[in-house]
């Protein structure tokens, strides 16, 4: 077959499947343009019947329109209300136990600006009323849509200043979708309350774990919807509204000052930029002087925000009880960096004849040498725990048989 022959019929092929499958062929030409960085210019855009054709079918894939059931009883009441928000948690609450989310689509608060008419009003809508608007021409995924659906729900609250109370009407009942199963997971009802988020702030400086944060939030408020993430989304927040302007850094040695820890930095030459911390509470120095026996070293890699070794100072009691003398930031695990975190060890001590006795280690080189230069006198030893550790995966090596590993793994 020539070659001319051969790209008629690729031609061909190409075509017949433009014709029959236009959705893959467009996800293919988007892939392949994405991976290509092609400019701008040259990106195709979905046509804007193609755009609104599929949201449709999206939509009405996601919600039957068929399913039009009428909520104007649930929502019809005698009741007044004193203030704006207790008419607002009266018909979020309701619409929850009904499976929907009611939001608020307008709101004037009485003032005269422009396109008010003085009145204090609010209209509430399902959230999932309107349509979607495409703000800007994308490519879009396969299998992605929007849950707008131009639910015609809508209600109406006035506040009437002849008696200043607040009355609800509605305008429309129906919704044009089934309720939700479950309203766990919408962003909206998951929203944490002033009180809520001063709940939050309290643990979170307490040092709760955002799981056990939770569980409080829940026995508090057995309705509350939140979840996790939106747990973790607040507990930063209040983090950063407590560090404000400084940067995390900053914020730490804020913090050293306030709490009165002693610290010493380092810094990069010719820069402000900080490569070894160290830092020690006074009570444990209180104790380091009283105890300087026994101190324990060891190092963690890999296990924070910037993958920096973590050195911590453990010292031991004549009872065996253990404290912590003091912790290093280094900007890496090289013997002048560990040597300078354990001269401002000694530095701690008061008193010359106060050295330590024994100093435990694991078989870090780098920690072993620096030990030695910076307490020649003091008698070194390998950590038990990590010659077992150490031991073991060797040992798993050569040994092949499950059964006889798991009679050495249990001795």
């Amino acid at each position: 077959m020539s070659h001319s022959e051969s790209a008629t019929e690729t031609h061909t092929e190409s075509a017949f499947f433009c014709y029959y499958y236009p959705d893959a062929m467009l996800n293919y030409v988007s892939v392949a343009l994405i991976k290509m960085s092609l400019p701008k210019s040259y990106e195709v855009d979905m046509p804007q019947e193609r755009v609104e054709e599929r949201q449709l079918a999206n939509v009405e894939d996601r919600h039957d329109v068929s399913i039009a059931t009428d909520y104007t009883e649930q929502f019809t009441t005698d009741r007044v209300f004193a203030t704006r928000d207790e008419l607002l948690d009266w018909t979020k609450n309701v619409g929850k136990q009904l499976g929907f989310v009611i939001i608020i689509r307008r709101s004037d608060c009485g003032s005269m600006g422009r396109g008010s008419k003085g009145r204090q009003l609010a209209i509430l809508v399902c959230e999932m009323s309107g349509k979607y608007k495409q703000y800007k021409p994308v490519l879009m995924r396969k299998g992605t849509g929007t849950k707008k659906c131009d639910c015609p729900f809508r209600l109406k609250a006035r506040y009437t200043s002849e008696d200043g109370l607040w009355r609800l009407t509605v305008v429309r009942g129906d919704h044009n979708h089934a309720p939700a199963e479950t309203l766990v997971g919408h962003a909206y009802v998951g929203r944490l309350t002033s009180q809520e988020k001063d709940m939050v702030g309290k643990t979170v400086d307490n040092k709760v774990k955002p799981g056990n944060m939770l569980l409080a939030l829940k026995d508090v408020n057995p309705q509350n919807l939140t979840t996790i993430r939106q747990l973790y989304n607040e507990r930063m927040a209040h983090i950063r509204a407590k560090r404000g302007q400084l940067s995390e850094m900053q914020h730490l040695m804020r913090l050293l000052e306030e709490d009165n820890y002693t610290h010493w930095f380092r810094t990069e030459e010719g820069s402000k930029v900080i490569r070894s911390l160290f830092w020690a509470h006074l009570v444990s120095i209180q104790l380091f002087n009283q105890f300087p026996t026994v101190v324990l070293l060891d190092s963690t890699y890999k296990t924070n925000k910037y993958r920096i070794p973590l050195l911590e100072m453990v010292g031991m009691t004549s009872v065996g009880f253990t404290y912590t003398i003091a912790f290093g930031y280094m900007c890496n695990e090289c013997e002048p960096e560990v040597t300078w975190a354990l001269q401002k060890l000694r530095g701690l001590l008061l008193r010359e004849e106060d050295m330590p006795k024994v100093m435990v280690t694991d078989k870090d080189t780098a920690l072993m040498n620096a030990v030695t230069v910076t307490f020649p006198t003091t008698a070194h030893l390998l950590c038990q725990f990590h010659i077992a550790k150490c031991k073991k995966a060797k040992c798993k090596l050569t040994i092949e048989d499950k059964e006889m590993w798991d009679d050495v793994g249990d001795a």
